[in-house]
């Protein structure tokens, strides 16, 4: 799978846009190994900060119309 390969390579963060769930999967910390650290689920009700900024954004805006 393409998060084992990102986590293998030391991406520090792996997103999954889950447009049929409406969701957002954030993987952080990767391993060697190719695990993650910390697994994030974040619904589109809720708000995604943007690594390395102070600033975040609402899920719901990157989605398509519901």
């Amino acid at each position: 799978r393409k998060v084992a390969l990102y986590a293998q390579a030391g991406a520090p963060i792996y997103w999954i846009v889950d447009v049929p769930r409406r969701r957002v999967t954030v993987h952080e910390g990767p391993r060697p190994d190719g695990t993650w650290e910390r697994v994030t689920v974040v619904p589109e009700t809720a708000e995604l900060q943007l690594p390395g900024l102070a600033t975040a954004f609402a899920v719901a805006k990157i989605l398509p119309a519901a």
